[in-house]
């Protein structure tokens, strides 16, 4: 048998969420130094990853450390690993964003410690194939990603694939190498530091990877914060050990540093060392079923820093603002000095920080919405935010022959609204709810509707399913709609050549939504704005611009989906299994991922057609799920749909409601 070689990554954060800034100092005492100890005493290599933040606070709190940590890097007793300059959540940032978080990092990693890292480590281990590009602009070699979520949609994989370095690939022909982490292997570690398992039984787990050949396994790739420390955020958090937690992981490492079992080595010396049939194969991370893999199990998930937290959407919104401001301000050239701007996005960077959106304590979340407003107001005075019009205007149509008058009539429950490139009808019984969406020069079938509750024979899908409505789903509650009856007989209409503009309020038992739909005479669009004037709404799955797709009008065998998560592309993936990611985990998890859509834009269609929503997120950063199931052999279910808010263990309660969320339903031709 073969030594297993062990590495290891301890992340420092000092912008942790539950921490308060009077407890960093003690954090710095009671983690960081330990961990630096422990990189003196034993031959560990042992790899040291931070975001930038945290070393500017080291730096100011214990600036002893940062010279010690940069006396080891210099000795060679650890490697430093890069993060950028937040833990920022890369697939849920604009691309921009992205960049600028490495790009400020690298230059504040050179001016503190000296150095330029080769190795980053995925934030969270949320990934996208965005990604890569970049990471390989920023300079690095390598990224730290964690092997357990991408390896359960890849049962293609080796399972000896986790035991080496491999290569991610994108749609585009970027690649960069992959160091592993592990999620059951740092929480093991974490079991045994802690005092929940003993040695013996850590070291008999170690063994259980050795194999007959050279191996390479991540020992730990998380939090240096949860030993010898607890910010009692939970109420079953374990009592800290007598003996102590660092002091059982130094009587870890004298052991294997003694084993003929195990070697110890750095991260990078993994990619130097790693070779044979199994290392460095060029594959894809992420899957149709998966498109942001996350660490740990699906109730840990992107939806914790987008729409859940104390109030993840509202600032996300204020943070894409003053994203669209500083984008306007560089292509404009009455922007502010170089100098401003770099510290306007550094603000951005920070602002987008992760940590904000979950535990955060009253007294930062309060000091953080003043930073907040006041960098959205300082970035408000030179560019305006977009309004949905503007951000959708090209998708059109261009006609030459513009004689064509808008058509509307009240039949029964329906109002029909028939112009040049589309027809649409509409249920006043059902809060205006669309029972057909027909793109005139894309089909001649409704792309969009209604499904009746007949359509399919399968049982669990005998209900009506209808399109362009809202619901919302509070923890032991009955769920609430806008599928009522308006409350007037013909809502109020406005024709003018190149539109018809339907208003009406629909009422339920949180209040009132507001409905204003636009069909446009000249262009394949159709506007839907819903302003919500709701109490009690929180926390809650709040979804709305749910669409039902027609089966018979798109084709099984090529349907697909695409939106960006993070970076400058659409990232496609095929709908050929079924994809659930907004159904109910538990009682107090709602969801199990959202998709970035960082461009605004959710296209989905089949090699023939598409429909492309899309939505302003500086008006509000609602995100899109995809609900699609085989229903036999022969049909599908499929709907897409907008969250303005989910449930997790971070949400925190929110009285009202009053906010405005604007789509725009558009098709085109792919062939």
């Amino acid at each position: 048998m073969s030594k297993l070689n062990l590495y290891s990554v301890f992340h420092l954060n000092l912008a942790y969420s539950s921490l308060s800034e009077e407890r960093r100092p003690e954090v710095i005492d009671k983690c960081y130094r330990p961990l630096l100890q422990l990189v003196e005493d034993f031959d560990a290599r042992i790899g040291i990853e931070a975001p930038a933040y945290t070393l500017e606070k080291i730096r100011e709190i214990a600036p002893d450390l940062i010279e010690k940590l940069k006396s080891l890097i210099s000795a060679g007793k650890c490697e430093f690993i890069a993060s950028g300059y937040m833990q920022v959540i890369g697939p849920l940032v604009p691309a921009e964003v992205n960049r600028q978080n490495l790009k400020i990092g690298n230059a504040v990693y050179q001016e503190i410690l000296g150095i330029k890292p080769r190795v980053a480590y995925i934030n969270e281990q949320a990934y996208s194939h965005s990604l890569i590009k970049h990471y390989v602009e920023a300079g690095f070699d390598a990224i730290v990603m964690e092997w357990n979520n991408p390896a359960k949609f890849h049962p293609e994989w080796s399972p000896e694939f986790q035991y080496q370095p491999q290569i991610a690939v994108d749609d585009d022909g970027n690649s960069i190498r992959v160091i592993w982490n592990n999620s059951i292997a740092f929480q093991k570690f974490q079991r045994y530091a802690t005092g929940e398992i003993e040695l013996d039984e850590y070291l008999k787990y170690l063994e259980s990877h050795v194999g007959k050949s050279s191996r390479f396994f991540p020992m730990y790739g998380s939090d240096a914060e949860v030993f010898d420390f607890r910010t009692l955020r939970y109420r079953d958090e374990a009592p800290i050990i007598q003996s102590g937690e660092w002091q059982r992981i130094r009587e870890l490492f004298f052991t294997l540093a003694k084993s003929r079992a195990f070697s110890l080595l750095s991260p990078s010396r993994v990619l130097k060392k790693a070779g044979g049939e199994y290392a460095f194969r060029k594959i894809r991370l992420d899957s149709d079923n998966q498109p942001i893999p996350v660490k740990k199990k699906e109730s840990y998930n992107t939806t914790r820093w987008a729409l859940t937290g104390r109030d993840s959407i509202g600032i996300n919104t204020k943070c894409y603002g003053i994203y669209e401001n500083l984008m306007r301000y560089q292509e404009s050239s009455d922007h502010p000095s170089e100098e401003k701007m770099n510290q306007l996005w550094k603000n951005l960077c920070y602002l987008w920080g992760s940590d904000f959106r979950t535990h955060i304590t009253e007294d930062r979340f309060i000091k953080y919405n003043r930073l907040l407003e006041k960098t959205l107001v300082e970035t408000n005075k030179l560019a305006p935010i977009k309004t949905l019009p503007e951000v959708a205007g090209l998708i059109g149509v261009k006609t030459r022959n513009k004689n064509f008058t808008p058509k509307i009539e009240k039949k029964g429950r329906k109002i029909i609204v028939e112009t040049k490139c589309v027809k649409a009808e509409f249920n006043t019984l059902k809060g205006m709810a669309i029972e057909s969406l027909v793109f005139k020069n894309i089909s001649n079938k409704p792309l969009i509707g209604l499904l009746e509750n007949d359509y399919y024979n399968d049982i669990a899908f005998a209900e009506d399913f209808f399109s362009g409505h809202t619901t919302l789903e509070i923890p032991l509650q009955q769920k609430t709609t806008d599928l009522e009856r308006v409350n007037v007989v013909l809502p109020k209409v406005a024709i003018t050549s190149d539109s018809v503009t339907i208003e009406a309020d629909i009422k339920n038992n949180l209040g009132t939504i507001h409905k204003i739909i636009k069909v446009y005479n000249y262009a394949n669009r159709v506007d839907m704005k819903y302003v919500f004037q709701l109490n009690d709404v929180s926390p809650a799955a709040f979804r709305a611009g749910i669409l039902t797709y027609n089966p018979g009008a798109f084709k099984q065998d090529s349907l697909f989906y695409s939106c960006r998560n993070g970076g400058n592309n659409q990232e496609v993936f095929s709908l050929t299994e079924n994809y659930r990611p907004g159904h109910l985990l538990s009682h107090i998890v709602s969801s199990g991922s959202v998709l970035g859509n960082t461009g605004g834009c959710l296209e989905v269609g089949d090699e023939d057609k598409s429909i492309m929503l899309l939505n302003n997120m500086a008006e509000v950063a609602a995100l899109p799920m995809i609900h699609f199931e085989k229903v036999d052999k022969d049909n599908y279910f499929l709907r897409t749909f907008y969250s303005l808010g989910e449930f997790d263990e971070t949400s925190k309660t929110k009285k009202n409601y009053d906010t405005e969320f604007s789509l725009a339903i558009t098709a085109k031709k792919n062939k």
